[in-house]
């Protein structure tokens, strides 16, 4: 067991976040202070010293070959469990973590305050390469066919220039330069968008409505190249549709046309036997189940599916939301949101034992093979069916847009262990594609170069 694990549990004054992991402070007394600090692996804090405050530092934990790293002036050295430092004030120092277990170590000192630090750098993420043949890893995605499952949307962006505010509410009046030019794939459409786009092979299984968006929106896609032979329209239900108002970066407003409810049994038949089809007859080589909580993914289309896929020995990827989130039994990869499953957990996961936590949780009521809990900024952690844990360091970047970075990651996934990847090696290159899209504007898609380009970068920065 890590021993931060346990000082976890002890009463804490406060938790605090960081860049390159986070601090749960314990007391901070005008004669003493006490914190533990644990720090993701791939990450050192800032190069730093104290004016006025004397520091002891006792490590916690570190992995088998003792990666974490302690570096006063100009002299790092490598340390254990038990081992402890004393750092004088006016010492710079830094911290990092290398290997693929997180590192811990308490902090003992005199009374902290927030002006008694000098910064030389700051906090960043260290080299991460391992020698990969990247070209050879993506040249892979060519010949993988993905089944993209799931709900399926028109994606509208009404973009233009503010001029004033409305004398009818206090609300900006937005002058769209064009109506329907900037519609795109949204939902599963996006993932299906961001696999063509990356190289890979994409069908679908979704549903339309009969509307004036269904036929436009699978137009759309047919021709991107999806294969849209399994796709169809129901009669009693909405083509979701997301309608975002945009001035340049500024997302002033979404309209959302959709409905929520789960199929009907009836539609729920149907769509089965789209996805039988499209198994026996596309022969996919991995499917990916993207819900978005439109009635698609529903206790009565699923059980069926996931028992047809397994027969099948084809490998799953689910990305749960909020109504459904225990239906996708024994997939291969769950891949939940931070924020997402700390909704349906009800539960803050903000250290990395909520984080193993919440995987047991998931294990126990789904038993998924892996679970890959996406975080953001702060990159991913993998749990993986043989006990092993992997924090996946993210990177900070300019964010310019959330929306559909799921998505790309979800695809990059797909195609990833449709090509035989191991699952530690594809979320380390999903979780590059993540970083990238997040600077595109809307629900983008990233090309196999762009990728290629990231995580190349991500090894070598």
């Amino acid at each position: 067991m890590e021993l931060y694990r346990l000082f976890e549990s002890f009463p804490r004054a406060n938790f605090v976040r960081k860049e390159w992991g986070y601090e749960i402070w314990f007391f901070n007394t005008e004669e003493l202070c006490m914190k533990l600090l644990v720090i993701y692996p791939g990450y050192t804090c800032s190069y730093h010293e104290h004016p006025l405050k004397y520091e002891i530092f006792y490590i916690l934990d570190s992995d088998d070959e003792g990666r974490v790293y302690l570096t006063v002036g100009d002299n790092e050295k490598s340390m254990s469990p038990g081992e402890y430092e004393v750092i004088e004030r006016d010492t710079p120092h830094e911290f990092c973590v290398r290997g693929d277990k997180v590192g811990s170590l308490l902090e003992f000192s005199t009374k902290h305050r927030d002006d008694d630090s000098v910064r030389h750098t700051v906090s960043r993420l260290l080299s991460l390469g391992k020698g990969h043949d990247f070209m050879g890893e993506l040249s892979g995605f060519n010949s993988v066919k993905v089944l993209c499952v799931g709900d399926v949307m028109y994606d509208l962006y009404w973009d233009g220039p503010t001029r004033g505010l409305s004398p009818e509410a206090p609300v900006p009046n937005i002058y769209p330069e064009s109506m329907w030019d900037n519609a795109r794939p949204g939902g599963v459409g996006n993932v299906v968008s961001n696999v063509l786009s990356l190289g890979g092979q994409a069908a679908c299984v979704a549903y339309t409505g009969h509307d004036f968006f269904g036929e436009p929106l699978v137009g759309m896609m047919e021709s991107q190249g999806c294969n849209v032979d399994y796709m169809t329209q129901l009669s009693d239900r909405p083509t979701t549709t997301k309608v975002r108002i945009m001035d340049g970066p500024h997302h002033h407003c979404r309209v959302n046309f959709e409905s929520q409810d789960d199929l009907k049994d009836a539609d729920a038949d149907l769509m089965f036997q789209l996805f039988d089809e499209a198994v026996h007859v596309y022969e996919p080589d991995v499917v990916y189940f993207a819900d978005y909580d439109k009635g698609l993914l529903c206790p009565a289309f699923l059980a069926k599916a996931l028992e047809l896929a397994k027969a099948q020995g084809i490998p799953t990827i689910a990305d749960p939301k909020l109504a459904h989130p225990w239906e996708f039994k024994g997939v291969t990869v769950y891949k939940p949101n931070v924020n997402r499953l700390a909704a349906t957990l009800d539960r803050p996961l903000d250290t990395a034992s909520d984080l193993e936590w919440a995987a047991g949780e998931i294990s126990h009521k789904i038993h998924p093979k892996n679970v890959l809990i996406t975080r953001g900024s702060f990159g991913m952690s993998l749990f993986m069916e043989d006990g092993k844990q992997h924090h996946i360091p993210g990177k900070t970047v300019k964010v310019w847009e959330l929306s559909g970075a799921g998505d790309t990651v979800g695809a990059v996934l797909s195609l990833c262990v449709g090509s035989g990847m191991d699952t530690r090696r594809a979320a380390e290159i999903a979780n590059a594609a993540g970083s990238l899209v997040v600077q595109k504007a809307g629900t983008a898609t990233v090309t196999q170069a762009e990728l290629l380009e990231a995580i190349t970068e991500s090894s070598s920065s």
